[in-house]
């Protein structure tokens, strides 16, 4: 079904270019997005614990506009068809019967036509994100920011350490393997 694998394009993309939880996409309203502007408001957690995420307003690449734009006039209605339910209809990203979809879900989704041994958790690709705009970002408070951590102590464990990529080297180009 084209819808879900659009739906699945959105998922993976908030993923990847805006590093957000399965808890965030979830948690997406309709009036979150600002196609105009071309930015998603995030909203933050109520825990005030060093790891909940802060609110933050984030910009959307143009793939995902288009991408977006096509799955709120199309793919999004189709969904909603299957759900009577009228208090789910501002929850931006939808399951298959049109109801809010479960964090849950989105790992099985993003991994649907994936073996086994190539399934990616989101989390995974939430790390990979933060790490590699550690490594080309020299403010830290902009990656802070950008990922919604609350303390940059949080933002500065995704950092590999230089031991790290030694490692890394030494496993790549050692003679005796």
């Amino acid at each position: 079904m084209a819808t879900m694998e659009n739906r699945n394009k959105i998922i993976i993309s908030l993923l990847i270019y805006q590093a957000l939880t399965v808890k965030e996409i979830a948690a997406l309203v309709i009036q979150d997005i600002n196609l105009v502007k071309g930015e998603i408001f995030i909203k933050g957690s109520q825990e005030a614990t060093s790891k909940s995420p802060k609110s933050r307003t984030l910009p959307l690449h143009a793939k995902q506009v288009l991408l977006i734009d096509n799955y709120l006039k199309q793919d999004r209605g189709r969904l909603l068809k299957y759900n009577k339910e009228t208090l789910e209809k501002d929850y931006f990203i939808l399951g298959q019967y049109g109801e809010n979809i479960n964090p849950h879900i989105i790992s099985k989704a993003i991994n649907e036509h994936r073996s086994k041994a190539d399934r990616i958790p989101p989390k995974k690709i939430r790390q990979s994100v933060i790490a590699n705009l550690l490594k080309k970002e020299q403010d830290t408070r902009i990656v802070q920011e950008f990922s919604g951590h609350r303390n940059t102590a949080t933002t500065v464990q995704y950092k590999q350490t230089e031991f790290e990529a030694l490692q890394q080297a030494i496993k790549q180009y050692h003679p005796i393997r």
